[in-house]
């Protein structure tokens, strides 16, 4: 844990204020004392506040933007969908809003701190990535992620925190562009003794920031100029957020001077090595495996090749149908034919799909895998390229979480099995659960439950504390859904009961606290009760489902 250090002196530091010596002055160093005191005693009262008002205001939203989110999903006419998406985009803006005062709450009374965990950096910002292309492409604004080959595979940090920082980052470079690109670039840098460095470039083709405006753009409430806030709107907390982070994780966030359209913010981060050799999957199985990849965009085809080659393949590219086709025969002619293709169906010269056929019935190609690649898929597009001879269907962009997972899956089977998909992939990673849900707010239930279900888990809801500790004394579950704040018996109470129960599996029963309580330090109460994980409203459904079934599969059998 590590606190973050206000960047300007406020009355909580220590050393602020100093006694004056001599004895004659003993009144006015008591004053002194008391007017430390009291400036104190107004930030931990401002601090409750601002925990109060986060819960009311977060407990409602959570409603609001959540069914609204399962709305969108349901079959709507152009006009409805126009309307959820301004109560989705007005919802997410207010929750916006609130946790940036909230942090910025934090930061000022000195009580925001950092959780140091080992995680995966490349899969992190893939996923990241395709929550910035959504928004992206909502403008009609490309989005690019572009990660260096030999970025570490683990680092040492908080993962939360660098998604708020680069979070603050990216949709600030969106929300200014109205054509052209966002890039995301990271890739290793240097930095002091002990430490992993990352350089991360933001850069947009957006209006861009006028040289007398740039030292003072990280201030609160700044913009540009005032036509900016005309056209645009915003406060700016976000990127001052994000360079109080930055400077937390050993870094900085500087302006790069500009070399054409729009704005580039220069991140330089460090963060700690992992403390032990993480967990990775087994690549040992495709390792040495020959890897065609068929696809005319230069920067796609390059990605998936440095990837591959990183996981220890013999990667082979080429830019149409004609010369895969020609790779692929010569391969298999001097005895080193290839054990997957990855075809795009879009090659310039002849459909992707169609060498499906042509590669089923070719000599030498028995074992071969293919891998179709689509922009995007249309109904009755899985059977299709079933039939036409492929093994897998993906869809553009392709992570490399996925890419690895279908490659191995893929791998040393036998014949044309059923086809996977990004969908199949998924349901091969999770497992179906028997959760519990207890709350007393009936619309956080059902929105809960309706997300846990179509994962394909099984749900029990409960409204109070003590029935959440006569449940789990009757049926065995795989993890507690939890909210803190509830009638009869609250959420922590009823935690400690059941870790306090003779039976040995509520020990390792996994409980996750729901709640709208956000300030930094409530979750220190929840783990202290024995409770394992934290997922604050409005919940989201990515975040809800990756916490259930990360927590249930850690959790010692029964």
């Amino acid at each position: 844990m590590s606190d973050i250090r206000p960047t300007v002196p406020s009355l909580h530091e220590p050393g602020r204020i100093h006694p004056v010596p001599g004895s004659g002055l003993a009144a006015e160093n008591e004053r002194l004392r008391a007017e430390l005191a009291a400036a104190q005693r107004r930030l931990e009262e401002r601090g409750l506040f601002l925990a109060i008002m986060s819960h009311e205001l977060r407990e409602p939203m959570n409603g609001v933007l959540g069914m609204a989110r399962l709305l969108r999903d349901t079959a709507l006419d152009a006009e409805q969908a126009g309307y959820v998406e301004a109560v989705i985009g007005s919802a997410e803006a207010l929750i916006t809003l609130v946790n940036d005062i909230l942090d910025l709450a934090r930061i000022d009374a000195g009580r925001s701190t950092f959780t140091l965990v080992d995680f995966a950096i490349r899969p992190f910002l893939e996923r990241l990535a395709l929550v910035f292309r959504q928004r992206a492409e909502q403008k009609g604004v490309a989005f690019v992620l572009q990660l260096a080959p030999d970025l570490p595979e683990v680092v040492r940090g908080d993962p939360g925190r660098l998604r708020q920082l680069l979070t603050n980052i990216v949709t600030n470079g969106i929300k200014f562009t109205s054509e052209g690109e966002v890039r995301l670039a990271v890739a290793p840098a240097d930095a002091t003794a002990g430490r992993l460095g990352l350089a991360i470039a933001v850069s947009d083709t957006g209006i861009g920031i006028p040289e007398d405006r740039r030292a003072d753009f990280f201030s609160p409430f700044a913009q540009a100029d005032a036509q900016t806030t005309r056209l645009f709107g915003g406060s700016g907390l976000g990127l001052m957020i994000a360079q109080r982070l930055a400077a937390t994780m050993h870094g900085r966030i500087t302006i790069a001077p500009p070399v054409g359209p729009g704005t580039t913010f220069e991140i330089h981060l460090e963060l700690e090595p992992p403390l032990a050799a993480a967990p990775r999957r087994d690549r040992a199985a495709i390792a040495g495996a020959r890897l065609l990849i068929a696809d005319a965009q230069p920067r796609t085809a390059r990605i998936m090749a440095e990837l591959a080659r990183l996981w220890g393949l013999e990667v082979r590219v080429t830019k149409s149908a004609a010369e895969a086709l020609t790779v692929l025969r010569e391969g298999a002619d001097r005895g080193a034919a290839f054990d997957f293709a990855v075809i795009d169906r879009a090659l310039p010269d002849r459909r992707g799909d169609s060498l499906g056929p042509v590669l089923r019935t070719a000599p030498g190609q028995a074992g071969l895998k293919l891998i179709l690649l689509v922009s995007a898929g249309v109904r009755g597009d899985a059977a299709s390229v079933q039939a036409l001879g492929f093994d897998a269907y993906l869809q553009k962009p392709v992570t490399a979480s996925t890419l690895l997972d279908c490659l191995q899956q893929l791998h040393g089977s036998v014949g044309q099995g059923e086809l996977l998909t990004v969908h199949a992939l998924g349901e091969a990673r999770s497992q179906k659960l028997r959760l519990l849900i207890a709350d007393d707010n009936p619309v956080n239930c059902k929105l809960a439950a309706i997300m846990l279900s179509k994962a394909g888990h099984e749900v029990q809801i409960v409204t109070n504390g003590q029935e959440a500790l006569d449940a789990v004394t009757e049926i065995p579950f795989d993890a507690v859904l939890m909210d803190v704040q509830m009638p009869v018996m609250g959420g922590l109470e009823a935690t400690r009961r059941i870790r306090a129960l003779p039976d040995a599996a509520a020990a390792g029963l996994p409980i996750i606290a729901i709640t709208a309580n956000a300030m930094r330090g409530d979750d220190d109460d929840c783990f202290a009760a024995g409770m394992n994980g934290y997922v604050t409203k409005p919940i989201d459904r990515a975040t809800l489902l990756a916490t259930v079934e990360r927590l249930a599969r850690a959790a010692p059998a029964a």
